[in-house]
């Protein structure tokens, strides 16, 4: 992701027209918790929410919870950004009970996409010298997911802690793992 916003400016609207021309709600999805990224990136807090609203109607037309775990992540990204005092509050009195009540909620990339929204929830809080340790166990506990998404994100958690912390060399070097672990993963997004 780093880097290619406007890349992804430019191809995700199509993408996002076409999948929804063909009725292939998965990539519309997709497409749509990208396109929040980018909203959130370029400072477009209404476009972001009106696309956290259109993702939310696409779970409920469908009838599906397939879709939820985008809509949790943008719900949570939306708040990252308008309220990150409240994130973590929020993470465990809303977004935590949502994702265990889910049909997925006992798999393994359930657990790992909770587990991250915890750390962001964390990050974002206003007090960081209480979950430091909380979000290097999350990191560790990434770094050992089958999933290859969830190592790259490991990798830019440890590279958040570290900027964080002061360490602009580390963060950097880890940020650049976590890019090449995306690529190697083939996620084509980042």
């Amino acid at each position: 992701m780093m880097g290619r916003y406007s890349e992804l400016s430019a191809i995700l609207p199509g993408i996002l027209q076409e999948a929804r021309e063909r009725g292939d709600h998965g990539a519309e999805n997709s497409a749509q918790i990208w396109l929040l990224v980018l909203h959130l990136a370029h400072d477009e807090v209404d476009r972001a929410r009106a696309l956290l609203i259109e993702m939310e109607d696409l779970v409920q037309r469908n009838g599906s919870m397939m879709y939820q775990g985008n809509v949790l992540a943008a719900t949570a990204m939306l708040s990252f950004y308008t309220e990150p005092e409240q994130a973590l509050r929020r993470f465990f009195a809303e977004w935590r009970p949502v994702s265990r009540r889910s049909r997925t909620a006992s798999t393994e990339a359930t657990r790992c996409w909770e587990l991250y929204i915890e750390a962001m929830a964390r990050m974002y809080a206003n007090d960081p010298g209480l979950s430091l340790g909380r979000i290097r166990r999350i990191a560790a506990r990434l770094q050992k997911a089958r999933d290859a998404q969830f190592v790259a994100q490991s990798l830019g958690l440890r590279a958040a802690l570290a900027y964080r912390l002061g360490n602009t060399a580390e963060a950097a070097r880890l940020a650049a793992l976590s890019e090449q672990s995306f690529k190697a993963a083939d996620y084509g997004a980042y």
